[in-house]
């Protein structure tokens, strides 16, 4: 049905402007096959089951989002009469041991709530009053483990740790799309250990929106990139053209002005020692590689240097630090966005967590959710900040809203997920008795 839903998006968006045959194909094969999920998964495969759920429920002022995504995963699993065993990680602990400040404990009030049923919390997430809770559970009941991270074998992922973790279970289901990226003992050996090991709901809905689905999306496909840095985005730059094949890469933020300097369309004040060391080589690679593919890249054509500033025309911009794009940008990057079929975004347009400076990252997030609305146009949105901007400018929904922040990225850069790679292949046929 998701699958469905996205094409009949996609299909939209292609009549609204005209197109369904793509203008540019992606030039290389992503990096993942499918992944079996939940939704392949036989009854027998479930009930009766105790089945450890990797979820994402770290508290960075989108738990709310993050709780509500995973009930579609748990209703199926409670569905089937499996026992769940929610397993999370909170922050960075200091030390080895419990917290009190990265205890689980502060969201298991929102994920009863959200569930509507009791989700107790355990003391641990191994040993031996874990193993009794769980010998205590009845077929759909919730149990929220403690979190993972109070063991160092989690982040150093290490075998002995992992089968501890899966010792208390039977079957394995990844739906924390935000650690995927991570090679933790939880999101990569435990998956290995356990049968079936499978997607969740959340998970196999942002690895088609973010992967799977984005060669076949229709066109004329528009990257929109932001951020501090060509830098911290040079994988995912190049993944625009090279992977993707977009027809367009629209770029704000920091990531704008090495670009915008290595074309001559800075003020001379703006010096190139005033720029990063590589600044400027990787912004001039990009560009090349961008010319070469044919690839239009949009720049900002008035930037703001600090709040209460004026916005200044590039050509007379003499600063190598943006804090937002001016209005005038912001017309032209919406009339840009117009044209797609499809768009991706990720990275803020400047310092839009400092008052006067979130214009034009707001800006753009409710001008994507206005192209959804009103042309049908798939609009995809990825990376912490972007989501961030999206839940506090208001307006229409994007199409999809990754749960995802570095996870997110990688996922577009073409990076190998480990949370993901360690899930069962969607062609592995293995008999459902042989999956205890």
């Amino acid at each position: 049905m998701l699958y469905a839903r996205l094409l009949l998006l996609l299909v939209a968006a292609g009549v609204a402007h005209g197109f369904v045959r793509p203008t540019r194909q992606p030039r290389a094969a992503l990096a993942l096959g499918a992944k079996r999920a939940l939704t392949d998964a036989a009854p027998s495969e479930l009930e009766g089951k105790r089945i450890l759920v990797r979820v994402d429920l770290n508290d960075d002022g989108e738990v709310s989002r993050k709780v509500a995504a995973i009930k579609p995963t748990v209703e199926a699993l409670t569905a089937a009469n499996a026992k769940v065993l929610l397993i999370s990680h909170s922050g960075r602990p200091k030390s080895v041991g419990f917290e009190e400040e990265y205890s689980m404990k502060s969201v298991v009030g929102m994920v009863e709530e959200v569930l509507g049923q009791p989700c107790p919390l355990a003391p641990d997430c191994v040993g031996d009053a874990v193993d009794a809770l769980v010998d205590k559970m009845a077929p759909g009941e919730v149990l929220l483990l403690e979190n993972v991270r109070f063991h160092a074998g989690e982040t150093a992922d290490e075998e002995a740790f992992a089968k501890s973790l899966a010792a208390v279970a039977d079957v394995f289901v990844q739906d924390a799309f935000g650690t995927a990226h991570r090679s933790h003992a939880s999101t990569n050996r435990v998956p290995k250990m356990l049968s079936p090991s499978l997607a969740g709901v959340l998970m196999g809905e942002e690895l088609r929106w973010l992967r799977d689905d984005l060669p076949s999306a229709a066109r004329p496909l528009v990257g929109v990139v932001g951020g501090a840095s060509v830098k911290s985005k040079r994988k995912l730059l190049s993944a625009m053209i090279d992977l993707h094949g977009v027809d367009e890469v629209v770029v704000g933020g920091g990531v704008a002005l090495p670009l915008l300097k290595a074309k001559g369309l800075l003020a001379d004040g703006a010096s190139e020692d005033a720029f990063a060391a590589g600044e400027l080589d990787l912004a001039r690679a990009f560009l090349n590689d961008a010319t070469a593919a044919g690839v239009k890249v949009t720049l900002p054509v008035d930037l703001i240097e600090a709040a209460g500033a004026p916005a200044v025309a590039a050509g007379a911009y003499a600063s190598a630090a943006c804090g937002d794009v001016g209005p005038d940008t912001a017309t032209l990057f919406e009339a840009r966005l117009a044209t797609a079929g499809t768009a991706v975004w990720n990275g803020p347009m400047g310092r839009y967590e400092e008052e006067g400076l979130e214009a034009g990252t707001y800006g753009l997030a409710r001008a994507l959710g206005r192209l959804t609305q009103e042309s049908g146009v798939a609009t995809i949105v990825a990376g912490a900040d972007s989501a961030t901007a999206v839940s506090r400018a208001g307006g229409p929904a994007p199409s999809f809203v990754s749960t995802g922040g570095g996870a997110a990225v990688a996922c577009l850069s073409g990076e190998v997920l480990a949370g993901a790679e360690s899930l069962d292949d969607a062609d592995e046929e293995v008999a459902a008795e042989e999956r205890v």
